[in-house]
């Protein structure tokens, strides 16, 4: 079973005049799920394993996004254009309750179940696209430029008990950033009765990731990626 409820708001504005063409969009969105399942696993050896799981599994996000941006028409070969993207998801948090009872040959065996809130801090989220398109003298020109960047600070506390095994709770923390800068350039020659195209792309990468257990269940990390 799913439940599923969304709202959003959303806002479009263009300008056309000449040359120019101006535009920005605006939207706020509010979404929240719900699932409920349930799944049995047998497996017989010398004795018969039955393991009946259900889980309930809740989310819930809050976000703002907006974009601007203009495209110029210099002439009837030559354009450029810039567009600016933000979005900030403010609020996102994600609950999940698992439960599992497990009977070995029909008779009792375990009981296991294990609850999970997580909240997420999401820092904005940017993007940034620049293009040229066009022709100098004979030359076809194609250049593109994009940089993205966003993080996240997550807080996840778990709980879980069992009817055999020392009963814990889960803290852990993260942290994650990620950058990227790539452009593209594209030329075209004419040779003979043809094309001749030459081109380089170039790109960079940055993800930082910092992860830390309160309890030391799992060993404290850190990790930089380019």
């Amino acid at each position: 079973m799913s439940v599923h409820n969304c709202q959003n708001v959303l806002l479009n504005i263009n300008y056309r005049y000449k040359g120019w063409d101006v535009f920005g969009t605006f939207k706020y969105d509010r979404t929240y799920s719900e699932q409920h399942g349930e799944s049995r696993q047998s497996m017989q050896t010398d004795r018969l394993q039955e393991y009946n799981n259900s889980f309930i599994n809740k989310n819930r996000k809050q976000y703002v996004m907006g974009d601007m941006g203009v495209n110029y028409m210099l002439d009837d070969y030559n354009s450029i254009g810039l567009k600016y993207m933000v979005t900030n998801p403010f609020k996102v948090d994600r609950d999940m309750l698992l439960h599992n009872l497990s009977t070995v040959d029909g008779v009792y065996d375990d009981e296991l179940e294990s609850s999970s809130i997580g909240d997420y801090d999401m820092d904005w989220e940017h993007q940034l696209n620049a293009y040229y398109n066009g022709r100098i003298d004979k030359v076809e020109i194609d250049f593109n430029v994009v940089y993205f960047q966003n993080g996240s600070n997550q807080e996840q506390l778990t709980e879980e008990t069992s009817a055999t095994a020392e009963d814990r709770s889960v803290h852990a923390l993260s942290h994650v950033k990620n950058q990227l800068a790539a452009g593209k350039l594209s030329l075209a020659f004419p040779l003979g009765g043809g094309k001749l195209l030459v081109g380089s792309e170039v790109t960079y990468t940055n993800r930082d990731d910092d992860y830390v257990n309160l309890e030391e269940y799992v060993p404290t990390g850190k990790a930089t990626r380019l």
